[in-house]
């Protein structure tokens, strides 16, 4: 029986002239093996933790291999061969096709490249500490960053399972501080904070220069409610650093801490006044942690080059602005920075005065979201999905150019380590690995470009039309229609929505208790008498 796969996969090939084809249906191709069955087809299943260990420790330069693009490939010249046996005059392709498919399961069992990769998977599974050390030295020498986090996604689920206090030091030699202490938003927080404050055992003794300060910094937003003084003292030293990037890590992983509506121009100090006084949340769910929306200032952009932050009420009116900030600025992101973009395909994080403090060439998602510690997740070069900390640095990184097709935007999943990617017709849930956890078909929504997990098993969608809610199963529910282009929404559960309208540039506030819009703002007025400071 030919499957929906089958339809969408079917080939047509010009025989006479352009307008006269012969359509040819290629069959399924087989499901790739699980781990389960590539370890047993090889006497794995049964191997111990300190074997699987060896024999990844032996093969791990086949871990590279990327093994979505290793079986597109594996089957297109299958199907390939199965066409040209269709055309020929001896036949033959339906038992080519039976016979190529028969030898193609036993390769895949057998494949060097998938046994790495189940002996990683089953490490998670079934590994001790001493796995989390060895896992850590291959992520710690490989320089690859989607092979390195086939070794971390098992780190992290061993980590999410083992009692830290039990690891002793030699079996957490490998396990640096300053590789896991980034990742730990992906535990529990209980778990968080006890493996936040075992590897602050291991690195309490390493000096304070910038690198092992970065670390602590991440540290310190894991075990800020077990120790706060610790925290404290760590924070207050990396606010008044030399290097710029320290300074906007603290104030990132301060806010994300403490979440809720703060105020743009609080300062670290008053944000550290805040911990000390009990007043962190440490969430790591990226809506939860954002500011009520109309807390939030807006970007007002002006003919002649000028760019102001406008803050708005509920009813659409300027209740307050700051005048002429970054000339390349978009959207301000509630971790106190900017986005905006430097040229059609390089984005940037920045400050008011255009300092900036990441940049991001080969741009492919618009606009970018952000995650839960204050940086960004976004889709770069041939489409890899990345997470960004707000000073730069790359915290994850997997190909997804063959996970759900023409992928356009990524966000943060209301579980954490879990990715959303948006398609033009389709959704899929993603982990660390890569795998896609479970995918939602949006033929039936009208040009989909923007999405958030706000927990509860639903999602908010801007659509070109209307924003709505989305379910698990697929049925759409607008709630803002009229729109020309909507572009993004800046949410809350309990108070005013802003939706930006990219056809005319509006700031479209919607009362979610009243059910209707409060108020409309012109975000591209041309007003301004000023010339920018940033023209030259």
């Amino acid at each position: 029986m030919m499957t929906t796969r089958s339809q969408v996969f079917a080939f047509s090939l010009v025989l006479s002239t352009w307008s006269s084809a012969t359509t040819y249906i290629i069959p399924d191709p087989p499901p790739s093996p699980s781990a389960d069955e590539v370890l047993a087809a090889n006497s794995l299943d049964r191997a111990t933790e300190r074997e699987l260990l060896n024999y990844v420790a032996e093969n791990w330069i086949l871990a590279k291999s990327w093994l979505p693009d290793v079986s597109l490939l594996e089957v297109r010249q299958i199907e390939r061969e199965y066409l040209r046996k269709i055309e020929g005059p001896n036949g033959g392709a339906s038992t080519y096709w039976k016979q190529a498919i028969a030898d193609l399961k036993q390769q895949r069992l057998h494949d060097k490249r998938r046994v790495v990769d189940a002996a990683l998977r089953k490490l998670g599974e079934i590994g001790s500490a001493l796995s989390i050390g060895e896992l850590s030295m291959h992520a710690v020498a490989e320089e690859c960053e989607w092979t390195k986090w086939k070794a971390l996604a098992s780190v992290l689920e061993l980590m999410g399972r083992l009692e830290p206090e039990k690891a002793t030091d030699a079996e957490l030699a490998w396990a640096r501080p300053e590789m896991l202490a980034p990742l730990l938003g992906d535990l529990p927080p209980p778990m968080a904070e006890k493996w936040a404050l075992r590897l602050w055992k291991r690195s309490s003794h390493i000096q304070y220069d910038k690198d092992y300060l970065r670390t602590r910094l991440w540290l310190a937003r894991f075990f800020a409610t077990a120790d706060a003084a610790l925290a404290v003292s760590i924070f207050r030293q990396s606010i008044g650093h030399y290097d710029p990037t320290i300074q906007a890590l603290s104030t990132m992983l301060l806010r994300s801490g403490i979440g809720d509506s703060l105020d743009w121009g609080t300062t670290p100090e008053q944000l550290i006044t805040m911990l000390e006084d009990g007043k962190w949340r440490c969430t790591t769910s990226s809506w939860e942690i954002a500011p009520e929306p109309l807390a939030c200032p807006l970007v007002r952009k002006h003919w002649g080059g000028r760019v102001d932050l406008v803050w708005l009420d509920a009813s659409a009116k300027q209740t307050k602005a700051e005048e002429d900030v970054w000339i390349d600025a978009e959207r301000p992101l509630c971790s106190g920075l900017i986005w905006g973009r430097l040229t059609s395909s390089v984005g940037a994080l920045a400050t008011h005065d255009g300092n900036i403090q990441m940049r991001v060439s080969n741009l492919r998602s618009i606009p970018a979201a952000q995650a839960w510690h204050g940086g960004v997740c976004l889709l770069s070069g041939s489409l890899m999905a990345e997470e960004v900390a707000n000073e730069g640095t790359l915290l994850w990184q997997v190909p997804v150019s063959q996970s759900i097709g023409d992928c356009r935007f990524i966000t943060c999943s209301s579980k954490p380590g879990h990715k959303l990617l948006l398609g033009y017709h389709k959704l899929a849930c993603i982990d660390r690995r890569g795998d896609i956890i479970w995918s939602l078909d949006l033929k039936g929504l009208d040009d989909p470009r923007w999405i958030m997990d706000v927990g509860g098993d639903r999602f908010l969608v801007c659509c070109t039309k209307s924003v709505g809610w989305l379910s698990t199963k697929g049925e759409y529910q607008p709630v803002v229609e009229g729109l020309g282009s909507a572009s993004w929404v800046a949410y809350h559960p309990n108070t005013h929505w802003v939706v930006f309208d990219g056809s005319d540039s509006l700031a479209v506030i919607y009362d979610p208790k009243s059910g209707k819009v409060s108020g409309r703002f012109d975000t591209n007025d041309g007003g301004g008498k000023h010339v920018s400071r940033f023209k030259k």
